[in-house]
């Protein structure tokens, strides 16, 4: 059964992670923990195709959503996502507004969009094929991201595509195409994100980002800075953060 997700599009400051080692068990601890989304990072992460059922049964019953951060714009491995369960997309890298029309083609079923028709496991292999058809279009969460220099120059026009529900900054590909990766602090990083959060509002499109360090400093400022959607570190560097904390803390005193 599909779930419905249009108070959630509606609700700000929505807090999630990013998922990459792609264990069920982590997984399910990270939706009991109380995270808003997760995304299951298909570009860079640990998951293939065939994780995906046993993945997305994990979010059943849960106020959690599933999202999937595909490997690249292409139209099958946005199609395969969704028809597995993904209630959210997000797609990498877009530069230009022919990109997001082209992604959206594929998010969409007709009129909105082109995706295929069929039979698949989100709707029960058939089964529930009406209701779900019925429902998808306002039931799809559809995130662009903006990793590219080359995108600030566009962002008016990419902006202007219809059906975008918010971005994403990828932060360490946006400053590695500005030559100063990883300066987050850098002005003209800082004046690029003023940039394409006030085009997002002129567009009613929502800000997000992603706080790839677990630093709880940082997630409180990207909650004081507005931003709707804020995808907080990573599931392996949780894990690492946690243990190392307090193994040194451990270590100190044995030392003593």
């Amino acid at each position: 059964m599909i779930m419905n997700i249009k108070v959630l599009k509606n609700k700000n400051n929505l807090i999630g992670s990013w998922i990459q080692i792609g264990s069920p068990d982590i997984i399910l601890m990270m939706i009991e923990a109380g995270f808003d989304f997760l995304v299951l990072d298909m570009e860079h992460g640990s998951i293939s195709d065939s994780d995906l059922p046993r993945i997305f049964q994990l979010f059943k019953g849960s106020e959690c959503i599933p999202m999937v951060r595909v490997a690249n714009n292409d139209s099958i491995l946005i199609r395969r996502a969704l028809d597995q369960g993904a209630r959210g997309i997000i797609v990498p890298g877009v530069k230009s507004k022919e990109e997001v029309e082209k992604a959206k083609k594929a998010i969409f079923y007709p009129p909105k969009g082109e995706r295929g028709i069929g039979y698949s496991r989100v709707n029960n292999y058939g089964l529930e094929f009406d209701k779900y058809f019925k429902e998808a279009n306002q039931n799809i969460i559809f995130i662009i991201q903006i990793e590219h220099k080359v995108a600030i120059s566009q962002i008016d026009k990419i902006f202007s595509v219809k059906n975008i529900d918010s971005y994403m900054i990828g932060p360490y590909d946006l400053t590695g195409s500005m030559g100063i990766i990883g300066e987050f602090e850098n002005p003209i990083y800082q004046n690029s994100l003023d940039i394409i959060k006030k085009s997002a509002a002129k567009n009613n499109i929502k800000s997000g980002i992603h706080v790839v360090n677990p630093k709880v400093n940082d997630l409180k400022s990207a909650i004081k800075e507005n931003y709707s959607l804020i995808a907080y570190s990573t599931d392996a560097l949780l894990l690492y953060d946690k243990c190392n904390k307090e193994l040194k803390e451990v270590n100190e005193l044995r030392s003593i």
